[in-house]
């Protein structure tokens, strides 16, 4: 395709977007390349916001900075606020990949804020994601995962989130990991086809159900009464270890 046909540019942003979605090893330089050349404010607008996304993918975040800075001078105004809240955002992923919690935490509350002020689905995708990285950082994982599903339903059908679906389907899915293993209940033995209801005998040694006519004889007292279930044992609530019954007379 010839540079001054149209389409080139286009396909050209397309490349470079996708080599970031990648991870390939060029993609900060494909990105900033377009974007020095960009005359368009729209077209700048654009490529400044995917190579700060490959910096930070890079683990460069600080170099990231004066590329928001000049888009919030620019995009900065009563016109453009959904603008203005994509690149809040994008600086708070940006105070995340470098450690500085307190201050994402902080803009990603504004930025998230203002995202659902005018209505901007990008920037909320964005804030919300940041939101759920950080309260995963914290050890919230249920907050986090609920944060993470409104992230998705935010970038859900979104060419330019691309990455926030992919990013917090796999945080999400490492959060319901995390969830489901602390919330799971103790196993209940059933002897297969019983009713989940019905009253169970907890096994014995090796797996198997103690007689009810079964006895030990204990040292120095010649026999022991046996043990036997009750017959009201049930499967115990979920987050309690399996109760045993008592010994009958």
């Amino acid at each position: 395709m010839p540079p001054e046909d149209p389409g080139h540019a286009r396909l050209q942003d397309a490349a470079a977007h996708a080599a970031y979605l990648l991870g390939l090893p060029d993609a900060v330089t494909r990105a900033r390349e377009l974007y020095d050349r960009a005359a368009d404010p729209a077209r700048r607008s654009r490529l400044g916001f995917l190579t700060a996304l490959a910096l930070l993918q890079d683990g460069r975040p600080a170099q990231a900075h004066p590329l928001v800075d000049e888009a919030l001078a620019v995009h900065a105004l009563p016109g453009r606020p959904a603008r203005t809240a994509r690149f809040l955002a994008l600086r708070a992923a940006l105070l995340c990949g470098g450690r500085r919690l307190d201050e994402a935490r902080t803009l990603a509350d504004q930025a998230l804020e203002r995202s659902l002020a005018v209505r901007a689905p990008v920037a909320e995708a964005y804030a919300r994601s940041v939101r759920a990285q950080l309260l995963t950082h914290a050890g919230d994982h249920p907050a986090a995962l609920r944060e993470s599903v409104r992230a998705r339903t935010a970038a859900r059908r979104r060419a330019e989130t691309r990455d926030i679906q992919l990013v917090q389907t796999l945080l999400g899915a490492h959060l319901l990991g995390c969830t489901t293993a602390t919330a799971r209940p103790a196993p209940c033995w059933r002897r297969p086809g019983r009713s989940p209801t019905a009253p169970v005998r907890p096994p014995g040694r090796h797996g198997r159900t103690p007689s009810p006519r079964a006895s030990t004889t204990a040292p120095g007292t010649g026999t022991r009464p046996s043990t036997t279930s009750t017959s009201d044992a049930r499967c115990p609530p979920p987050g309690s270890p399996p109760r045993r019954t008592g010994s009958t007379p």
